[in-house]
């Protein structure tokens, strides 16, 4: 590879670097795992393969406009566009799609107030569960569920070990709003 590629590494305890030897460029990173440095080719972890390639064909623009797409913080490609025009001479902006963008800048329909809020406590409780947990808890609980009153905003929450520990967990919070608050939840 280093023959090949003009490019020198340079070994350290724990890591490793590609350098051009002409330019003194680094083109990449590898990592030591056990006795093994592994090259890293995470998105924009190293480009040495391309590198290789990097004349003037369609697919050289192609892989430097993704490059500076990155490099330049998801920058959209219309944009992109303006900035090196001579990248999409042979196509166009809307051809490429960067899956993290569509993640990072999708949009939502926002929620609008509802105009039909409860008034009275414990007339609606909304409730939730969450896991499980990578790591649990002190006590050993992987879930969670939470109990909130539409009124008042309350919430309360509960450590669960088994997600099959919600319907117990939901009696005694109804016991509890039956005998501390004198009602009985209407819309569950």
């Amino acid at each position: 590879l280093t023959s090949q590629l003009n490019y020198s590494v340079i070994f350290w305890p724990a890591f490793c670097v590609f350098q051009d030897v002409q330019t003194k460029v680094i083109l990449g990173y590898g990592v030591r795992r056990g006795n093994l440095y592994f090259l890293d080719v995470s998105e924009g972890g190293t480009d040495l393969h391309y590198r290789e390639s990097a004349t003037n064909t369609p697919d050289s623009f192609h892989f430097v406009a993704w490059l500076w797409h990155k490099r330049l913080g998801h920058l959209s490609f219309g944009y992109l566009q303006k900035l090196f025009p001579h990248l999409f001479s042979n196509c166009h902006p809307s051809k490429f799609q960067c899956s993290t963008c569509e993640m990072a800048k999708s949009h939502r329909i926002p929620f609008y107030p509802s105009l039909n809020k409860s008034c009275i406590p414990f007339q609606v409780i909304h409730s939730d569960i969450w896991g499980p947990a990578r790591v649990p808890s002190f006590s050993h609980s992987y879930y969670y569920v939470s109990f909130i009153d539409e009124c008042t905003r309350m919430v309360w929450i509960s450590l669960l070990k088994h997600k099959n520990d919600v319907f117990p967990i939901f009696q005694k919070f109804h016991s509890m709003v039956q005998t501390q608050f004198n009602t009985s939840i209407q819309i569950f």
